[in-house]
């Protein structure tokens, strides 16, 4: 529940007291030691986690399973998914962060996971290649 509840904590803070106005990056932001234990911590969670459903229970083993590509794609998919609501929300640019997070906080997550399957889509891929190269 901890693991859960600070990074909510830290997400309810840092939407007060951005105002209408960009996020400040209370807890340090994506760089900071605290952010990535937290994200590696709830993911490992996801991976363990057991609902008594299989398609729950497989989608959050999946998840959890590519935690670092998520991880490292999610700055680039921060960028992509503000110009996308930019550009397609620009009535709700006037508050900025704080009416467009709801909007692309789950649009970045989607980018970041279709970036992060690509990711080890290829790589598999690649590996079989390489070993059906190597073989005698």
């Amino acid at each position: 529940m901890l693991l859960v509840g600070i990074p909510v904590g830290m997400s309810l803070l840092d939407f007060h007291f951005a105002g209408g106005g960009p996020f400040r990056g209370i807890g340090g932001g994506y760089g900071s030691i605290l952010t990535v234990i937290i994200s590696f911590s709830i993911f490992g969670l996801l991976y363990k986690i057991d609902l008594h459903s299989r398609v729950i229970n497989s989608v959050l083993s999946f998840v959890g399973a590519i935690t670092l590509e998520i991880y490292l794609c999610y700055m680039v998919a921060d960028k992509l998914s503000g110009e996308i609501v930019k550009d397609a929300f620009p009535q709700l640019l006037t508050g900025y962060h704080a009416q467009l997070y709801f909007i692309q906080f789950p649009l970045c997550f989607v980018i970041a996971l279709l970036f992060a399957v690509t990711y080890k889509l290829t790589y598999a891929v690649v590996v079989k290649l390489i070993s059906l190269i190597n073989q005698p």
